[in-house]
């Protein structure tokens, strides 16, 4: 019998689980941002693409950063994140 644990992808209904806590924690624009001065990750609930590493925005040597794709990205601020009330403060 081995010790070893088996990597498992997560069931729909974990995922059904995370969106809907997701949605219930969500907030908008400036409460996100107070979120980030204090070091909070924050993210989108669309940033969430299965398969790929999970993306957040932070500050990142004193400019608001996005991380995707393994790097860290400046991030020009739009209309839709500004209005968005689906931010989420990362754990």
């Amino acid at each position: 019998m081995s010790d070893k644990k088996i990597a498992q992808s997560p069931s729909p209904l974990d995922q059904a689980v995370k969106r809907a806590t997701d949605i219930l924690r969500s907030t908008d624009f400036p409460a996100a941002m107070a979120a980030i001065i204090v070091g909070k990750k924050i993210r989108k609930q669309e940033w969430t693409n299965a398969g790929e590493p999970e993306s957040y925005a932070t500050l990142s040597n004193g400019w608001l950063s996005i991380f995707r794709n393994g790097q860290m990205h400046p991030w020009q601020v739009n209309d839709g994140d500004l209005l968005g009330t689906d931010w989420i403060v990362m754990e």
